[in-house]
């Protein structure tokens, strides 16, 4: 049987371990990140999320698959309405497939398109 000096410490510990773990995933919360990719005439999209912080002033980078590490063709950052564009036509890219990545910030998760080939 558990002396009364015990239970209360017990149930001290539990209050305050509930109390962290009620606290833990408002400070550890991450917002998803969809990426939206668009091509002809260029490669063109936008950051979708339910935190504006993770739609806005983002960097994505458009990389082309190869065997081994996929090359890195352009880089832009998201405007104000969480879109970007990367005036690369035809002309400049060879056939091929091709995504569009953003990487992780702060509280946001990092996003791929789909894949486009042509």
């Amino acid at each position: 049987m558990l002396t009364r000096p015990r239970v209360l410490l017990i149930a001290l510990f539990a209050a305050l371990l509930g109390a962290s773990l009620l606290a833990a995933p408002a400070s550890a919360r991450t917002y998803a990140t969809t990426v939206v990719i668009k091509y002809p005439p260029a490669f063109y999209g936008e950051l979708k999320s339910s935190k504006a912080l993770c739609r806005y002033g983002r960097p994505v980078q458009l990389y082309k698959e190869r065997p081994g590490p996929d090359e890195l063709i352009y880089s832009d950052t998201t405007d104000g309405s969480g879109e970007w564009e990367m005036p690369i036509g035809d002309p400049a890219l060879n056939p091929g497939s091709y995504y569009v990545q953003a990487a992780p910030t702060g509280h946001c998760r990092p996003g791929k398109s789909k894949t486009i080939t042509f």
